[in-house]
């Protein structure tokens, strides 16, 4: 092979890899800004803001490794008990269970009474005062519910 020869080989092997080289460059700065390659970071708060006062029980486990980095894995809670739900219609300003008017603090103590309790509430032309006051009493005393759908 002559001189010239390994010039215009050598002469065309350095664009490709100045070109491939900018594609890898490329390549790292879109991974590092999260546009895929499962290299995002993160950020999340982990906060549910649900705005129904139903939610699932949880329980987080954490558990340190070899490098000291935080490992936490969140579990749902296995349970045997079953869901007691208590229906309660709301009409005007009237708490209705199975048909028979409560008293708001007679039908939270019922409520307290009963384990793994979830309240339905139904809303038959309540005054919205009827329905926001039983919602608040229910998060007051950690008694899951289900609002009424509009």
């Amino acid at each position: 092979m002559s001189k010239n020869e390994e010039k215009k080989k050598k002469s065309k092997l350095l664009p490709v890899i100045v070109v491939l080289l900018l594609i890898i460059a490329v390549l790292m700065i879109v991974a590092s800004l999260g546009f895929g390659g499962g290299l995002g970071s993160g950020n999340g708060d982990g906060n549910n803001n649900s705005s129904s006062g139903v939610s699932e029980n949880q329980s987080s486990e954490s558990t340190e490794n070899s490098n000291s980095e935080t490992v936490t894995e969140t579990v749902p809670e296995e349970t045997t008990e079953s869901i007691n739900y208590i229906d309660v219609t709301v009409s005007g300003d009237v708490y209705l269970v199975n048909g028979n008017e409560k008293t708001l603090d007679a039908f939270i103590t019922l409520a307290k009474e009963s384990e793994n309790t979830v309240v339905r509430i139904t809303d038959e032309n309540a005054v919205a005062d009827a329905v926001d006051g039983l919602v608040s009493e229910l998060e007051n005393n950690n008694i899951q519910y289900i609002e009424p759908t509009e």
